[in-house]
């Protein structure tokens, strides 16, 4: 359980950073928010992925940057459609505290 935790909040982390990053660049403010939901979906929403003999959630842009390094970025497509009744409420729920962070936050 601290595993997840310390993961999800590297996660939430490594999301400041770009919204941060995407801020100081000069990025007009229209862009903003929708950039920072898009990435926080990337990078933050929680994936079942394979571990030896069973599926633990992670998040996603563990997967993909493990998808990336591996040369496979169609794997995770494959991943996604195995595991589709716990994709499609987390991305839901990524895409609502995303979008609310970003409103609340981002200006």
């Amino acid at each position: 359980m601290f595993v997840l935790v310390v993961l999800f909040g590297m996660a939430w982390g490594l999301v400041a950073l770009l919204a941060y990053a995407i801020r100081k660049a000069g990025t007009p403010a229209r862009f903003r928010r929708p950039a920072l939901v898009a990435l926080s979906v990337l990078v933050v929403m929680p994936v079942l992925g394979p571990a030896t003999i069973v599926a633990v959630p992670v998040p996603m842009g563990l997967v993909l940057g493990a998808a990336l390094a591996a040369g496979e970025p169609l794997e995770l497509f494959d991943l996604l459609a195995a595991f589709w009744w716990f994709s499609l409420p987390s991305l839901l729920a990524t895409l609502a505290a995303s979008s609310w962070l970003a409103w609340r936050f981002v200006r």
